[in-house]
């Protein structure tokens, strides 16, 4: 059951990354994720989210066109 949920998460931050770049002539999406919260880390980094930065609370995350 995890996993299907994994994959459902993941494919709803596929489709928010095209729109962002398809429809809305983005170049560059910036997100971030509660340090603690691994699986959102995981699927930001599964989508291809990269690590800019990260403080005490948060992991902060980036992906270019």
């Amino acid at each position: 059951m995890e996993e299907i949920r994994l994959q459902r998460m993941t494919r709803a931050e596929q489709l928010a990354i095209e729109y962002a770049f398809r429809e809305l002539g983005m170049n560059a999406v910036n997100a971030d994720a509660v340090k603690k919260n691994i699986r959102s880390q995981r699927v930001l980094e599964k989508v291809g989210f990269k690590l800019v930065n990260e403080d005490n609370d948060f992991r902060y995350y980036r992906i270019e066109r």
